[in-house]
């Protein structure tokens, strides 16, 4: 409740509120509305909720937290994991340089989400990614309304990251483990996942990978291979891959006939056409498998195991480049050898024992091992064209040609022009002695070196950074950080700062020392990051800063924010404690030792300097009191005029009043003792005839006295207790037939009235005076109203009678009307309000002297006749007929149904009254245009 809304605060009315009618209509009830406009939503209440909820799935949280995969370091790894998919969704909406990569292991729930700038893992919340509860962008509603909202709750519009992070842990890319990664090239030359190379030249259909349990198959398909002749040869090439996963589609990717393309079929469904018609990088998901199209000339498939395939088609040949995740280490088999990071089994047949892999010869490996992993058909995942099936492709009788017999069958001249292509790299040189195929040589030459080098960049270990969490810094003053770098592998390690040198800043990257000295508080953000000599670089150090600005004139709370701040931001203002004399959130202004009113009302207070109130102790010096006020422990109070005769001039009593200490008005007021009135001047005060005024009650004689009056009886009557009335004693009524009473006259007795009545002619009977038609008999100083044996004044509106029941004074503020009895509820408080006729202005919606009255606006017929009035108590409203839509408080506008743009195909739309129609172009028909082409 405000002043503004209560007309009555601020004066005496106030305290007889409860008496009178509210603007509820019931008596001392008022109702008013404290706020304006709708609420807005509670963020701070809506996060912690939401977090509350969450104890319901923790287990959830849990399992997800230990289960999810850890983030790569860096982009580059991300790009070559592709247990990682590109978040287009976050991608579109988001600023800068900042990328996201989600999980694609297909869980509903629990899934990672990582995000880079510049390269590397981001660290500060506000742009992280981090654990999401449904996996995205698949159940994208639900990731939106578990995931997104809350952030937004929680760190955007409250405070409240840190419990938004403690339901959804950021990740560190700490613990992240490349996949491993395996290869095939040329005329079939092999590097395993321990890193192991070999030569098989088998001719059929081969387990290159099989896992325990079956969850992830990978088999490879050979063929001849052609030399530069277009002739085939005793070596072999892979012509075709078959992989499936363990409920995943199956994706078989080979070459076609002419060897110059892709055969792609996802679960028997043909997907070459989808190959040449997307875009690099243009992906597609199937079942529990995603397709990707990296370039013309390679192909990927992603699995859920975390398993990846890329297949390659370069001078008539298949490459594949497979990467496995370390969750199946000691779990597989096959041409790909044993994956435990130990070589030396790596040549382990389908049964028995390892062969040594320092001794074996190539034809050993090839008998004793390879063919060991020949498929059966009932093991065979391919798929076989027309006029072909499994044995048309698996030669068992098939004798190749062995690297260590051609190297040393070649001829020096063949081996000089070999030499310019390949060097010394023997797979290389036996592809080309082979196929006599330069070209198709480098090609596998220059595989091999790519993945090696794309091996080397995955296996090596990002740099460890350290730096002091928070940065506390003072304008114009210098502060100094270090940060520290190291490297798990020895690699030489070299020091960035990503973001922008902030002004009065400088950054050794040697030395790790980080020198600012704040020109200003504009916010800045700080982030470092290391770079090793490989090119791996460490997840982003983001420090936040804690920037105060005293102005010289306190000390800094670095552990306080300021006030709208969030204590969870990366850069923060904090809290000063200013010195004496000075005040501001920076300490900036000189303290207004007068601002808060700090002397009594009536004085004048006058501000101190700083450099003042640290020598006096105080903030301001305050005036003596004004006339007619004294000081009493720091306050002006009202000095009494009415304890000292000297002070006031009142005859009889004295009524002290403290008018203000801007109100010239008097300091006290006279009043009289009962049986006196105050005199015209105030002061002094007159004997009021209690007898002539008939206000005493006497019943037969009154007799006035100074400040009193006394009652008496005729003989024969004795007073009664209440001294007024008197009680027959005598007889000498006896045989009289008087109105009202007899008394003894003389030697015989009379009739006579009370007072207030007068004696009829007949002298028995008595009739009602009328005190009002004589100025002898009437006091009142307004209105007389005569009364059977008396009379009784009243006053006219705007006063209300005095004690003495025939004076009237003026309404007190707040009332108005007959005998002061209406409460004003004007507009504000200081609208006027007439003792007589009320308020001069009422709020809007209603009228009348106290402004109770609601005015009934459809009267007037605001709406017009295309909306129906409704009257509310202190409004209206308009109701729009059908067809009609609101166009302002006060008129309703025909609907404009071509507003929406219903027609089609470049049609002119045409409003009508509750309708419209569509005039079509040429070529288009329908009822909005919607079918036909345009000629």
């Amino acid at each position: 409740m405000t002043r503004e809304a209560l007309a009555q605060s601020g004066k005496s009315s106030a305290f007889e509120m409860a008496e009178t009618v509210g603007n509820t209509g019931e008596m001392g009830k008022y109702f008013f509305r404290v706020s304006v406009g709708d609420a807005s939503p509670n963020y701070d209440l809506m996060c912690r909720q939401w977090f509350w909820e969450q104890r319901n799935y923790w287990w959830m949280v849990v399992w997800g937290w230990m289960y999810t995969r850890v983030c790569p370091c860096d982009q580059r790894r991300v790009l070559r994991d592709r247990r990682w998919k590109f978040d287009f969704a976050e991608f579109w909406s988001s600023h800068g340089e900042r990328v996201c990569y989600y999980e694609r292991r297909p869980w509903w729930f629990s899934t990672q989400l990582c995000c880079y700038e510049y390269g590397t893992l981001i660290g500060r919340r506000d742009g992280s990614g981090g654990q999401t509860f449904y996996r995205h962008p698949r159940y994208g509603q639900q990731h939106i309304e578990a995931d997104i909202k809350p952030k937004d709750w929680c760190c955007d519009k409250s405070d409240n990251c840190d419990i938004f992070y403690e339901a959804r842990p950021l990740d560190t890319c700490w613990g992240y483990v490349p996949p491993f990664m395996a290869w095939f090239f040329g005329d079939p030359h092999i590097h395993t996942l321990d890193n192991y190379e070999y030569t098989f030249n088998g001719l059929g259909e081969y387990t290159l990978i099989g896992t325990t349990g079956g969850n992830f198959t990978l088999q490879g398909r050979t063929a001849k291979a052609i030399d530069e002749h277009g002739h085939e040869t005793n070596a072999t090439v892979f012509s075709a891959f078959a992989a499936k996963d363990f409920d995943s589609d199956r994706v078989y990717i080979a070459m076609n006939a002419a060897r110059d393309g892709f055969v792609i079929l996802i679960e028997g469904d043909e997907q070459t056409e989808w190959f040449t018609r997307a875009n690099h990088s243009d992906e597609v998901d199937f079942s529990e498998v995603s397709i990707s199209k990296d370039d013309d000339n390679s192909v990927s498939a992603s699995f859920k195991s975390g398993f990846s395939i890329t297949v390659g088609l370069n001078q008539s040949q298949l490459s594949i480049t497979v990467a496995a995740p370390d969750d199946y280490l000691n779990q597989t088999m096959g041409l790909l050898g044993v994956f435990n990071k130990d070589p030396s089994d790596d040549l382990t047949p389908a049964s028995g024992s390892a062969l040594n892999v320092s001794t074996a010869t190539e034809k050993t490996i090839f008998y004793q091992f390879g063919e060991t992993w020949r498929i059966s058909l009932q093991d065979s995942l391919f798929y076989y064209p027309a006029g072909s099936d499994y044995n048309t492709y698996n030669i068992r009788n098939f004798t190749p040609l062995f690297l260590e017999e051609v190297l040393g069958n070649m001829t020096e001249a063949m081996r000089a022009k070999a030499e310019k292509t390949c060097g010394d790299n023997r797979e290389c040189l036996f592809d080309f002695a082979v196929t006599g195929n330069a070209a198709a040589a480098a090609s596998g030459l220059d595989t091999n070196t790519k993945n090696k080098e794309i091996s080397e960049l995955m296996i090596n270990d990002s740099p460890q950074i350290s730096v002091p969490s928070t940065f506390n810094v003072t304008v114009s003053e210098m502060s100094t950080l270090t940060v520290n770098a190291s490297d798990p592998n020895g690699d030489n390690v070299a020091l960035t700062l990503r973001t922008d040198l902030p002004p009065g800043a400088t950054f050794d990257n040697y030395t790790g020392v980080f020198t600012w000295t704040p020109v200003d508080t504009t916010p800045v953000n700080i982030s470092f990051s290391a770079i090793d000599d490989k090119g791996a670089m460490a997840p982003s150090a983001d420090v936040i800063v804690n920037m105060c600005d005293c102005s010289g004139h306190g000390e800094c709370i670095f552990t306080e924010v300021r006030e709208g701040e969030k204590a969870s931001a990366m850069f923060r203002l904090v809290a000063c404690d200013c010195a004496v004399g000075w005040a501001g959130e920076s300490c900036e202004e000189d303290l207004d030792g007068c601002a808060d009113n700090s002397c009594t009302a009536g004085t004048n207070c006058t501000d101190l300097t700083p450099q003042q109130q640290v020598v006096t102790g105080r903030a301001f010096n305050c005036s003596a009191c004004p006339g007619g006020y004294e000081e009493d422990d720091g306050v002006c109070v009202d000095v009494n005029e009415c304890n000292e005769t000297s002070l006031h001039d009142c005859q009889q009593r004295c009524i002290n009043k403290d008018p203000g200490f801007k109100n010239p008005g008097p300091r006290y007021l006279c009043d009289c003792h009962p049986g006196y009135r105050l005199d015209i001047n105030g002061r002094n005060c007159s004997d009021v005839n209690e007898c002539e005024e008939r206000t005493s009650g006497c019943e037969h004689t009154c007799v006035n006295t100074v400040g009193n009056f006394s009652c008496s009886c005729y003989h024969g009557y004795t007073l009664n207790s209440d001294s007024k009335t008197c009680t027959q004693v005598g007889d000498q009524c006896v045989n009289t037939t008087c109105g009202f009473g007899c008394r003894t006259e003389g030697n015989g007795t009379v009739c006579f009235c009370p007072i207030g009545k007068l004696l009829k002619s007949d002298n028995v009977t008595c009739e009602d005076e009328d005190e009002c038609h004589s100025s002898d008999t009437n006091a009142c100083e307004h209105d007389c109203h005569n009364l059977e044996g008396g009379y009784n004044c009243s006053c006219h509106d705007g006063y209300i009678l005095n004690a003495d029941q025939r004076t009237c004074k003026r309404c007190p503020d707040g009332k108005w009307g007959p005998q002061c009895s209406r409460l004003c509820n004007c507009a504000s408080p200081t609208t006027t309000c007439d003792p007589t006729s009320g308020c001069a202005e009422c709020p809007p919606g209603f009228k009348g002297g106290d402004c109770y009255v609601d005015i009934n606006e459809c009267d007037t017929d605001p709406c017009g006749s295309n909306a129906n009035c409704i009257n509310i108590v202190g409004t209206f409203r308009c109701d729009c007929h059908d067809g009609y839509v609101q166009h302002n408080l006060t008129a309703c506008a025909e609907l404009d149904e071509c507003e929406s743009g219903p027609c089609q195909n470049g049609a002119t739309c045409v409003d009508k009254f509750n309708n419209y129609t569509c005039s079509c172009m040429a070529g288009y028909t329908g009822p909005v245009c919607e079918t036909g082409e345009s000629s």
